[in-house]
């Protein structure tokens, strides 16, 4: 490989971030070195591309054909590209409305040029107006503009009652920030401690939020969002907050940046999961399906247009849950490229077994296991366990018995595999095998057999094998 630190770097830019990045290196004002504009040309093709490893010596000749190759000077022009990058990254932010231009203001009031800072305060008031953001980093940018008026007309010595209105806005959009960037603090706190002990504790009187409830803050979505999260985690039981946070975000698009969107979706998926679905609440499957089928549709789970795989997988589990099989087939067919490259082939293998496994197309369920890959550890587990259903629902009981011996074995020799998780499977392998070799219509034993896998604390298919046990009563 050419340099792991610049690649995966450059691997996080999107396909119009590369574009952009080219054009920055072009630019004599950025870069003058027009090795690094040859370069990242031919270490293009090479990003996010499983198929080809960069490799020194090769790129060296596309580089400088002809010439001795020399390491040292590789390595100090992927250096300076990977500082060129970063300052990229830099200056793709300060582009947006907020600080450079603030930054500009100030200093065009320093130097006294006030008809220049004056039209520069037209044009970014214009741009704010424009704007659909209605999130802390708004509010903020509100503030530091309110802010920097009051303080020119107060220089100035010419402070009339406009401009003290600007200094009543300013310092409601500062508490508007203050208030959600606090609610936000105080939810990742609440939701960090229910599954981690800490000592770490934030301070959140009832009186501020009293004073939030009362003061008219609840009409801004910063605000809103983290309130109603608040209640969500604080009191699981009124359904209400979960339904009001589920309406206003489906309206609130155009309101945060993708990232916040997102975090704020992750604690309705949460609640789905935590405070209902594992508590028996099952009629949340179809809440939960249905945040994932408008965040997919409206592509808020995409992150540079790549999806996370434990979304991938967590979508799938969910959609089949609810027999919406047609629509899982349909996205593990358009999402799967939206996986990063290493991770779609097996991705695609894997659960299209699933989607034929719930539609009892075991034949194919098979053929499809075949396709799939065992190095990770994840597909391993996952595929003898579908493969293992599949012998059982078929009723081929010689190969689910060689099987069902295969799996221990793999279990006790894989030193990856946690001594927890090795536990839930056994368990499983164990209870399997009893219910296979049962003889038809022996009830007390299958009734015996009923009461064990529902005293077992640690089993893997736990739901699915009660199921099978049912069926044989």
């Amino acid at each position: 490989m050419l340099s792991q630190k610049l690649e995966s770097l450059l691997e996080t830019f999107s396909k119009s971030e590369q574009e952009q990045f080219l054009s920055f290196l072009r630019s004599p004002f950025f870069n003058e070195n027009e090795d690094l504009v040859h370069l990242f040309e031919v270490l293009k093709p090479y990003l996010n591309n499983a198929a080809a490893e960069s490799d020194k010596k090769v790129i060296w000749k596309e580089l400088f054909p002809g010439k001795k190759f020399d390491d040292a000077k590789l390595r100090l022009l992927c250096s300076k590209m990977t500082y060129l990058a970063f300052d990229f990254l830099k200056t793709a932010r300060q582009s947006s409305l907020s600080s450079q231009q603030l930054d500009l203001l100030k200093i065009l009031r320093q130097r006294k040029l006030d008809k220049h800072s004056s039209s520069l305060l037209k044009k970014m008031q214009a741009e704010i107006s424009d704007s659909t953001l209605q999130d802390k980093s708004h509010h903020l940018l509100q503030f530091e503009t309110h802010q920097f008026i009051f303080q020119q007309a107060e220089e100035k010595s010419k402070t009339d009652a406009g401009d003290v209105k600007m200094l009543e806005k300013a310092d409601f959009h500062l508490d508007c920030f203050f208030f959600s960037q606090k609610l936000k603090n105080f939810c990742d706190l609440l939701d960090y401690t229910k599954s981690r002990t800490t000592s770490t504790t934030i301070y959140f009187p009832d009186s501020l939020l009293e004073l939030i409830e009362q003061g008219g803050y609840l009409q801004e979505p910063a605000v809103k969002a983290y309130y109603l999260v608040l209640n969500l985690l604080q009191k699981p039981e009124e359904e209400q907050h979960f339904h009001a946070l589920k309406a206003m975000l489906a309206e609130s698009k155009p309101y945060f940046e993708p990232k916040e969107l997102r975090a704020l979706y992750l604690y309705l998926m949460n609640y789905c999961i935590d405070s209902k679905i594992n508590k028996g609440f099952s009629r949340y499957f179809e809440e939960l399906f249905q945040i994932y089928q408008l965040t997919i549709q409206e592509e808020i789970l995409l992150d540079h247009d790549i999806l996370p795989v434990q979304d991938y997988k967590n979508i799938i589990t969910v959609g089949l849950q609810v027999k919406a099989f047609a629509w899982v087939e349909a996205f593990i067919q358009t999402y799967t490229e939206k996986l990063q490259p290493e991770h779609q082939e097996n991705a695609l293998a894997y659960n299209l077994a699933k989607v034929y496994f719930h539609q009892e197309q075991y034949e194919k369920v098979i053929e499809q296991l075949r396709e799939v890959e065992y190095s990770n550890l994840i597909y391993a587990l996952g595929g003898k366990l579908l493969l293992l259903r599949t012998y059982f629902e078929t009723g081929e009981y010689l190969a689910l018995d060689s099987l069902i011996d295969s799996f221990r074995i793999y279990l006790h020799r894989n030193q990856q595999i946690s001594r927890e998780v090795r536990q839930q499977y056994l368990n499983l392998l164990r209870y399997i095998k009893k219910i296979s070799n049962l003889p038809p219509g022996d009830k007390s034993v299958l009734l015996k057999i009923k009461q064990q896998v529902q005293d077992c604390k640690s089993m893997a298919a736990k739901g699915w094998v009660l199921e099978k046990v049912e069926e044989l009563m």
